[in-house]
């Protein structure tokens, strides 16, 4: 055996000498076998048997020198995994099965037998992510605080989190702590737990994101004529998997801007938006204007929790809101709104029977720590944007006069026969 040290600067020394394995003097020529062996695999989910594991009593001689024989104890012919690697050779497709171990004697002939059982006893190595500070109007769920990393050395594990919530407050100086344990367990039972701290911090005017305007703008105005129907069914429109919708909920611009996509749900084929929520409390003095908040489709009728085909509920929006101000979440934030109405509907004007109007919603925010109050205003345009439409036939035969079309209103629709 030869060591080499170097040292920084590149001198190095070596050193040999030499040893001999002796085996133990006047082994014994019978066999004793161990008739009840665990063996457990390593953490590359392996194990190699040899005849030190299974062999008790002695003095014996070389181990090496022994033929070691495994098969299941059911019977069947020999198990050696790996026949490159010294030994024989199990591994993770032999946990829990049971052995029959055979030493057998070379020179003598001589054998013994023994029983073993395959096991894993390694937990998996679980690494929590960081702890963490979030904004009160953040989400707490795994998908923002990190999901921890998982080491198994025997296939997988199933991972779960339980959480141990402190609420806190204007004197504590924090919304919420939240002390997240995760849990991994492997397919032998094996767990191992870390633990991931989580604190929500108070809201503050600050912090506090405003809801964009629809005003044609930073965003679209809304057309008068797509109000939320709150009877629609879209149920028929809704087609097997894996197109999941007809054309008529087909978001065709989603679909035109992925060509090369598959015509599948999500690939190509969504549901659209089918226009705008609003305020359905009859006793809200803001009854009918649109809504702040979206309304999702209904689960896909072929969507279940253990078969999650084309989208679950809340997933994807049917109507849409307007949104609010961040910090809903949080409870030092008090949040609401007034709205004025500026009534655009001229007489004789076909606006729809809704109407044509701006809104101009007054958002109000109380910091109830700090006694501070924040606003915004927000600019919400409810319009007709679709011209006049005329419908003629192909060809038409004029006799005598006509009076010319004098349009009267905003919008008409014309059938010149």
């Amino acid at each position: 055996m030869s060591y080499k040290a170097t040292d920084n600067a590149g001198n190095t020394a070596t050193c040999e000498f030499c040893f001999n394995v002796i085996e133990f003097a006047n082994p014994i020529k019978e066999l004793a076998c161990n008739d009840e062996v665990q063996i457990s695999l390593d953490q590359n989910c392996e194990a190699t048997i040899g005849a030190d594991m299974i062999l008790e009593g002695g003095p014996y001689g070389c181990y090496d020198d022994y033929i070691v024989q495994v098969r299941y104890w059911t019977g069947g012919g020999l198990v050696d995994r790996n026949l490159l690697k010294a030994g024989t050779q199990i591994n993770g497709q032999d946990i829990g099965k049971e052995l029959k171990i055979t030493i057998i004697d070379p020179e003598t002939g001589n054998s013994c037998w023994g029983h073993a059982t395959v096991e894993d006893k390694l937990a998996p190595l679980l690494t929590c992510p960081r702890d963490t500070c979030l904004p009160c109007s953040s989400p707490t769920t795994p998908s923002i605080t990190g999901v921890p990393t998982v080491i198994e050395n025997c296939g997988g594990a199933s991972v779960s989190y339980r959480d141990n919530e402190t609420q806190g407050g204007c004197a504590a100086g924090y919304e919420l702590i939240i002390v997240r344990t995760w849990t991994a367990v492997d397919a032998s039972g094996n767990q191992s737990t870390c633990v991931q701290n989580i604190m929500v911090s108070l809201g503050t005017l600050a912090t506090v994101s405003v809801p964009r305007n629809y005003d044609n703008i930073e965003e679209p105005a809304l057309n008068c004529n797509e109000k939320i129907d709150p009877n629609k069914n879209v149920g028929p429109h809704m087609s097997d998997f894996p197109e999941c919708v007809d054309g008529y909920l087909l978001d065709s611009a989603y679909w035109l801007a992925n060509p090369n996509q598959p015509n599948i749900y999500p690939n190509r084929r969504i549901p659209r938006v089918l226009g705008w929520n609003c305020i359905d409390n009859p006793n809200s003095p803001n009854y009918g204007h649109p809504s702040p908040d979206v309304v999702y489709y209904p689960a896909h009728r072929q969507w279940s929790q253990t078969n999650p085909l084309c989208w679950g509920p809340d997933t994807r929006v049917m109507w849409h809101g307007t949104g609010r101000p961040s910090g809903s979440n949080c409870s030092n934030l008090a949040i609401t709104f007034q709205d004025i109405i500026f009534d655009l509907a001229t007489p004789n004007c076909n606006a729809g029977p809704i109407g044509c109007y701006k809104v101009l919603r007054q958002w109000t925010v109380l910091d109830w720590c700090t006694s501070e109050v924040g606003g915004h205003n927000q600019i919400i345009k409810v319009i007709d944007q679709e011209g006049p439409q005329v419908l003629y036939p192909d060809s038409t035969n004029q006799y005598g006069n006509m009076d010319m079309y004098r349009k009267m209103g905003c919008t008409k629709t014309m059938v010149i026969g």
